[in-house]
């Protein structure tokens, strides 16, 4: 049985149809493209402002260093972190001290811009990193 038309349904014209369809579609697949391209528009962010991975894991290591001092026994969190951020700061082509230095003097920079609230940067600092270390790949037995 044949369909009929009835002249009261809105018939879209041609133009239409095959007009504003394949332009829909393209639209459609254009905006996804530049969703998933936007992903890698931003470059690799680094902790608090340092320009380099390496002084990163300078200013890292400082404030594990600095905690370190109030922390005993291995095996801790705090022992953890130091040992991955040292080992990782090891790992980079450039000198390990000047890089640790320049974290140490960022560190210093930004905890001179906080007088009075010293302790809440430095575990801040310390969430951070410790954050930042697990998407770098360590693995803490102290969370297991």
């Amino acid at each position: 049985m044949a369909a009929t038309l009835h002249r009261n349904e809105p018939v879209l014209p041609n133009w239409v149809v095959w007009g504003l369809g394949p332009g829909a579609i393209v639209t459609v697949i254009g905006l996804f493209y530049l969703v998933w391209n936007n992903q890698f528009a931003a470059p690799a962010a680094y902790l608090f402002n340092t320009p380099t991975q390496e002084v990163e894991a300078g200013y890292c290591l400082a404030a594990f260093q600095q905690v370190q001092t109030g922390v005993s026994g291995a095996g801790n969190f705090i022992s953890e972190g130091q040992q991955f951020w040292i080992k990782r700061l090891g790992s980079f082509d450039s000198d390990f001290s000047k890089s640790a230095v320049s974290g140490r003097a960022a560190l210093g920079r930004d905890l001179q811009k906080i007088q009075g609230r010293e302790r809440e940067w430095i575990r801040e600092v310390v969430v951070q990193c410790g954050d930042k270390s697990l998407n770098y790949g360590a693995k803490y037995s102290s969370f297991d």
